[in-house]
C-alpha cells in the first residue's frame, strides 16, 4: 500500500537553514479575524452544501457542521479501520461519500451508514474519489483500476484495469461529456505514466496518452488534471501537456520550471505540479515553491509568484472568482490574483496547517487544518 502515501512522501522535504525568506509581509491575514473556528482537526477539503459542511477526522469519523457558526451537528464512524488514507468527502444528493481506503456512503441527514464500496477486484479506491455525475461517482485506485459506483446502491457499474499488471495508481478522474479521464502512474522499472480516457457508460478505453520522455524513469504524472476544451496534465519531470479531449492527441507542451530558484527546496529533476484553469489562465504550482500563471491561448508565462520559505506548493490549487488559493505543504495558505499573480493575502502561522485547498461558500472560505475547521473572510470587510 506504499503507493497510496507516495505523493505525501515526495513533498515533505527537510527544511535547510539560512535559506530564502518568506514573501513580503501582508497587510491582512484572514485568520486574525475569522468568521468562526471549530477546533476539530479536518483531513482534506471540507464538502459544503447549503448551510452544511462535512469533513473527515482522524480515527475514521465523519463530522457535520453548521456553516453559519461552525457548531457540530453530528459525528459518526465511517466503519473503516487501520490508517486513514483518504481525505476526500463528496456530497451526492441525500448521501455524503467519504473516500477512505474504501468508499463509504453516509446519510447526510441522519448520519446513518448506507453502504461501503470495497471492490471485488483491486483495492484502495477511496483516496482517488471524484465528483458525482448522473448518479454515479468515479474513483481511481492504487491497484490500477478505475471504477464507476452507483451512488444509491454502492454497487459497481463497471471496473476497468488501466494496467493489466496492477502495478499502477490511477488518480482522481474527471468527467467530460461521455468520457471519464484520469492520470496514472505505472510503478515499473523505469517508471512511466500518462492520461487515459474511458467510455463513461461502459468503461471501455477510448484513448490513452503515454508521456514521452528522454528519461522515462522520471516520467510519472502528479495526478493533477484539468478537463475542459483541453485535457491538461503534468508529468513527473515538471512538464505540462495539453491534449485533445476527444482523441487524446498532443496539442502542446509547457516546459518544466527553470530559472533562479528562491525556494527552500533544492533543485530536482522531479516536480509535482498542481493545476487549475480559470478562463484563459492556467495556474500551476511546483515543488520549487513557484506558482506560475500561463496564458492558455498563447501558452506564454503571464506571471510568476516565488514561494521562498513557504516551500513546496500542495497537491491541489483552486481558482474561484479570479482568486487562486494555493496551500503549501509547510502549512501556509496564499491567495493570489489569478490575472496578475499579485499576492492578495497569506496566512502567517505555518502551525495552522493549511495543506488543503479551501471550499468557497458564499463569500467565505471553509478550510480544514490541523488546528480545526475555519470559516475565513475572502477579503478585508467580507462577511
Amino acid at each position: 500500500m506504499w503507493r497510496i502515501g507516495l505523493m505525501v512522501v515526495l513533498s515533505l522535504v527537510a527544511v535547510p537553514a539560512n535559506q530564502p525568506q518568506l514573501p513580503p509581509p501582508v497587510e491582512w491575514d484572514p485568520t486574525i479575524d475569522p468568521v468562526w473556528r471549530n477546533p476539530l482537526p479536518i483531513i482534506g477539503s471540507p464538502a459544503v452544501i447549503g448551510d452544511e459542511a462535512y469533513g473527515l477526522l482522524e480515527g475514521h469519523r465523519l463530522v457535520k457542521l453548521s456553516v453559519a457558526d461552525g457548531s457540530e451537528i453530528w459525528r459518526v464512524p465511517t466503519q473503516e479501520f487501520g490508517t486513514t488514507y483518504g481525505r476526500r468527502v463528496v456530497v451526492a444528493e441525500a448521501s455524503v461519500l467519504v473516500g477512505e481506503y474504501n468508499v463509504v456512503a453516509i446519510d447526510r441527514h441522519t448520519g446513518r451508514h448506507q453502504w461501503t464500496f470495497a471492490p471485488a477486484a483491486g483495492y484502495a479506491p477511496g483516496p482517488y474519489l471524484s465528483q458525482v455525475a448522473g448518479g454515479v461517482v468515479y474513483a481511481g485506485s492504487a491497484s490500477g483500476h478505475l471504477y464507476a459506483i452507483d451512488v444509491v446502491t454502492g454497487r459497481s457499474r463497471w471496473a476497468q484495469l488501466v494496467d493489466a499488471r496492477q502495478e499502477s495508481t490511477v488518480y482522481t478522474p474527471q468527467v467530460r461529456n461521455d468520457l471519464v479521464i484520469a492520470g496514472f502512474t505505472e510503478f515499473v522499472t523505469p517508471l512511466r505514466g500518462g492520461i487515459v480516457a474511458l467510455d463513461r457508460e461502459t468503461g471501455r478505453q477510448r484513448w490513452r496518452f503515454d508521456f514521452p520522455s528522454e528519461d522515462v524513469s522520471m516520467n510519472f504524472t502528479s495526478g493533477s488534471l484539468v478537463v475542459g476544451g483541453e485535457v491538461i496534465g503534468s508529468s513527473g519531470d515538471g512538464r505540462i501537456w495539453g491534449l485533445d479531449p476527444d482523441s487524446g492527441a498532443l496539442r502542446w507542451t509547457l516546459p518544466a520550471v527553470t530559472g533562479p530558484l528562491t525556494s527552500i527546496i533544492p533543485p530536482s529533476r522531479q516536480d509535482i505540479r498542481a493545476l487549475h484553469a480559470d478562463g484563459q489562465t492556467l495556474v500551476a504550482g511546483s515543488n520549487t515553491g513557484y506558482v506560475i500563471g500561463y496564458d492558455l491561448a498563447t501558452r506564454e508565462e503571464r506571471w510568476r509568484f516565488p514561494g521562498g520559505l513557504l516551500g513546496s506548493t500542495g497537491f491541489e490549487v483552486a481558482v474561484v472568482n479570479g482568486t487562486a488559493y494555493v496551500p503549501y505543504v509547510s502549512g501556509f495558505l496564499v491567495a493570489l490574483d489569478a490575472t496578475t499573480g499579485q499576492m492578495r493575502w497569506r496566512t502567517d502561522d505555518w502551525q495552522q496547517g493549511f495543506m488543503w485547498v479551501p471550499t468557497v461558500w458564499d463569500r467565505r472560505l471553509i478550510v480544514g487544518s490541523r488546528l480545526g475547521v475555519w470559516a475565513l473572510r475572502t477579503g478585508p470587510g467580507g462577511n
